[in-house]
């Protein structure tokens, strides 16, 4: 219950200064809930910032962030006020039949997802694991914002981790996941805002419904990562940029470009949309005051995670980009390395039948050629759907890694229209823009959650359009609708059933992390034995959440931070890490590569066992 009325609190405040940081003039044309949204989002991205700074400072603890929150209450309250005062100009409620809908729809997702974010991060968490939790703890173990030289994840913007670490300090992993979950139920209401402005109150409820029924968006509302704190922010900005477009208005812009910017705080991946969008802008021919002033606020918003990068690494966008910028702990062999993981998702020269989906390992990646590009591309959308494991971890297939069939069968739609209304055409080149460059380069499915929105507002407009011109398609679109969220249920809700002794019971929850996570007895010995001031190497292993020791990844592709090309033997090795104080190391078998034969498993654990340098030094 801390960690419910912690968001609630948070929601609260961040809303008035959000409204605080907009001004009645920037709200004036808004409706109510428009104003509600943006305010809510940009007053969750100060308070993200609030607590970098902070951070940075070496105030990293309740006491320091509870107190910042209190003073700013007087900022925040007039502005909460107002937003509850305030009728908007004109309203967006829902008919009685849409708001039955929706209901129905948040009391059949939201309690398994509820049931998800009290639940310990698991086995299938692996980036929390790793960094989106594992790098605030850190943080707060440390009592300040410290470098993590061998998690270059953490050289990222970091927005979202941010305000991870609020919810991580009050109330545990719980509060961090319920603020992911509340991101995308702010997405959901911006979806359901884009179809009512842009469209009709069905457009509205139809964009909302294939935005929750995703199953992608599902499965990331019960855990702590970034892809809907980053489609929150790219669909309400998406939102000005239609209001700005309208209107030629500056309070318009203001909106859109904070937006625009915190985006870019989240993930740097934010810049496909937003250049979209910034070419969307200049076709709209602002007046140069109008753009300069836009551009200057995505800096200040979107430019200090940045500019911290770059004074620590070189380059601002570090580790990617390395043949242009360079970066410390980098090297060209590693950025090979890293560009090859990124192309290995997706389709390749080979032409995959829906049986390939199958086989229980991959066959190699061949390049492809530019014809293979172009057939990739017209079959990527059936693709998505039939044969979801080539876009996701190929051994790691789950009913949630996928974007479902809902967009995919409406988007279509679009072609039997007589005229395309300038909204949807928008949102039709932004998601051609944002799929071309996803397409040639990682295609991961998961990093097309934030497009969601705009694929559901274009597919329910042309719905919606065809609708009234055939009635027959009601039915069957309902069919589809239906048949997703059964699918979808099918799988929430006898797994919220397991759930509810794991969040009930810390004996079960124990288990649970046990069963998931098979390095977390060896995290809980550590934790026990080692001294605080001891440190540990992770060999074939990153997920360090639990670790509450200070730990390098120690494997030669995270980092060149540890010199293991200087060293002359292992004893320079082992020289190497009592000086940088790491006295322990923690070796997973289940990936070492000497482990993959039984025999040569059985080795390496009698060699740990006796303590040869083999074993304690991989």
């Amino acid at each position: 219950m801390i960690a419910v009325a912690l968001l609630i609190l948070l929601i609260a405040e961040a809303a008035g200064l959000g409204r605080w940081f907009l001004t009645a003039r920037c709200c004036s044309r808004s409706t109510q809930l428009e104003a509600w949204l943006f305010s809510i989002a940009i007053g969750l991205g100060v308070l993200g910032y609030l607590v970098w700074i902070l951070g940075l400072l070496g105030h990293l603890n309740r006491g320091a962030i509870g107190l910042s929150l209190i003073v700013l209450l007087p900022v925040a309250a007039p502005g909460l006020v107002r937003l509850w005062k305030s009728n908007g100009t004109e309203t967006t409620r829902p008919d009685r039949r849409s708001t039955m809908i929706l209901a129905g729809l948040a009391l059949a997702l939201l309690p398994p997802l509820l049931l998800e974010c009290f639940t310990p991060p698991g086995g299938r968490e692996w980036d929390s694991l790793s960094y989106h939790l594992a790098a605030p703890q850190a943080f707060i173990d440390a009592g300040r914002i410290i470098e993590l030289p061998t998690d270059h994840h953490s050289y990222f913007p970091f927005l979202s981790q941010m305000l991870f670490t609020i919810g991580l300090l009050y109330s545990g992993f719980a509060g961090a996941k319920l603020l992911h979950l509340a991101a995308g139920i702010i997405t959901a209401f911006g979806c359901y805002a884009i179809g009512r402005a842009w469209g009709s109150p069905r457009v509205g409820l139809l964009t909302t419904v294939v935005f929750c029924l995703t199953p992608f968006v599902i499965w990331e509302a019960g855990i702590a990562y970034i892809e809907l704190t980053q489609a929150m922010y790219v669909t309400l900005a998406f939102h000005a940029l239609l209001r700005y477009r309208s209107s030629r208005q500056a309070n318009d812009l203001i909106p859109f470009a904070i937006l625009c910017g915190l985006a870019l705080a989240v993930k740097t991946l934010s810049a496909i949309p937003v250049m979209a969008f910034l070419v969307i802008l200049l076709v709209t021919r602002p007046s140069v005051r109008h753009h300069i002033a836009a551009i200057a606020l995505m800096v200040v918003f979107g430019g200090p995670f940045y500019l911290r990068t770059a004074l620590l690494t070189g380059n601002p966008v570090y580790p990617f980009a390395y043949s242009l910028f360079g970066g410390k702990n980098w090297d060209s062999k590693r950025a090979a390395i890293y560009a090859g993981e990124q192309v290995s998702y997706g389709m390749d020269g080979h032409y995959f039948s829906v049986g390939e989906d199958l086989k229980s390992a991959r066959a190699a990646r061949t390049t492809p050629s530019i014809a293979d590009r172009v057939r990739n591309f017209l079959l990527m959308p059936f693709a998505l759907v039939s044969l979801p494991r080539l876009y996701n971890n190929y051994t790691d297939p789950s009913p949630f890694a996928c974007l479902g069939f809902l967009g995919v069968t409406m988007i279509p739609l679009t072609a039997f229209r007589t005229r395309v209304p300038w909204e949807t055409g928008i949102a039709l080149a932004v998601i051609l823009f944002w799929l071309l460059i996803w397409a040639t380069t990682m295609q991961y499915a998961r990093y097309l959650i934030p497009m969601t929105p705009l694929i559901a507002f274009a597919g329910a407009s042309s719905a919606d359009d065809l609708i009234k011109a055939r009635p027959w398609v009601r039915p069957v679109l309902s069919i589809f609708i239906i048949l997703q969220g059964a699918v979808i249920l099918s799988y929430t809700l006898p797994r919220a059933l397991n759930l509810m002794p794991v969040v009930v019971s810390r004996r079960a929850s124990e288990a649970y992390v046990r069963q998931q996570v098979n390095v977390y007895p060896s995290e809980e010995w550590l934790n026990a034995h080692a001294r605080p001031d001891d440190r540990v190497v992770l060999f074939e292993e990153t997920r360090g959440y639990y670790l509450r020791r200070r730990y390098l990844w120690g494997n030669e592709p995270h980092s060149a931070y540890i010199p293991y090309r200087s060293f002359a033997d292992s004893r320079d090795m082992v020289h190497w890490f009592l000086q940088n104080r790491v006295r322990y190391a923690m070796v997973n078998l289940v990936y070492s590569p000497m482990a993959v034969k039984p025999d040569h498993a059985a080795e390496l654990r009698t060699a740990i066992v006796e303590q040869t340098l083999p074993g304690l030094f991989l």
